[in-house]
């Protein structure tokens, strides 16, 4: 094709594209606005909606008592979980559609767990199935389980051998980790991020490619009904 009319068809072409402003809104403005508003939409959502947690202490001991310290203070540091120790019945908590997950400390919880380096105890948690942010209240209960069962276990060594460096009595194996690429050559930290480098770029490269991909399909369209289509295409 010659440089010449190839740059008069390109001039036209981004003459068109000037003049059409539905075109220009929907392959240039829109995506420019939309995506990242989209992403910022959603990223609000999942950080806006709060998650509320009733707590009902049926036995009043001090492990109880504890777990219901751990529960607030992660919540106080994490922002958006609320617990809610004012409740007596887990009746009177279910009936609030707010509330997401109950925790029911029932009686004898603490003795089971005094009484001797064997016992176990049960907390009860009603899960709310209707709420969208249940599974992030579980998830916030479950770790602050963990953490009085780590905190009780660690008792229970100081009373069994005082003497016990705990640490390492709870935890024999230490993993290491070394990064490795193909072949076992040693990696660099960064190169662990390269899949999602690629992500990225495949995303970067769509976005970039709707206004061309909408612009294109526009114009074939234009040079039909203008019937010109034709004409275009036999241009040496």
């Amino acid at each position: 094709m010659n440089f010449r009319r190839f740059k008069n068809i390109l001039w036209k072409e981004l003459l068109d594209l000037i003049r059409d402003r539905r075109t220009v809104l929907a392959t240039i403005i829109m995506p420019i606005v939309f995506y990242p508003a989209l992403g910022g939409l959603i990223g609000y959502v999942f950080r806006a909606q709060p998650v509320y947690i009733a707590y009902i202490d049926q036995d009043d001991s001090q492990y109880s008592k504890k777990l219901l310290d751990i529960l607030k203070k992660n919540a106080s540091n994490t922002g958006n979980y609320y617990v809610f120790s004012n409740y007596t019945h887990p009746v009177e908590a279910l009936t609030n559609p707010n509330i997401d997950i109950v925790i029911i400390i029932p009686k004898g919880f603490g003795n089971n767990i005094s009484s001797s380096l064997e016992g176990v105890s049960t907390v009860i948690l009603k899960f709310n199935v209707a709420s969208t942010k249940s599974g992030e209240a579980l998830n916030f209960v479950s770790s602050a389980l963990h953490a009085l069962s780590t905190l009780i276990v660690k008792e229970r060594v100081r009373r069994l051998a005082p003497n016990i460096d705990i640490k390492s009595f709870l935890n024999p194996i230490e993993s290491k980790l070394e990064l490795v690429g193909p072949g076992g050559r040693k990696a660099r930290p960064e190169e662990r991020f390269l899949y999602l480098t690629l992500m990225i770029l495949v995303l970067g490269l769509y976005f970039s490619m709707h206004p061309a991909i909408s612009f294109v399909a526009d114009s074939i369209t234009g040079e039909k009904e203008r019937r010109t289509l034709e004409a275009l295409l036999v241009t040496p």
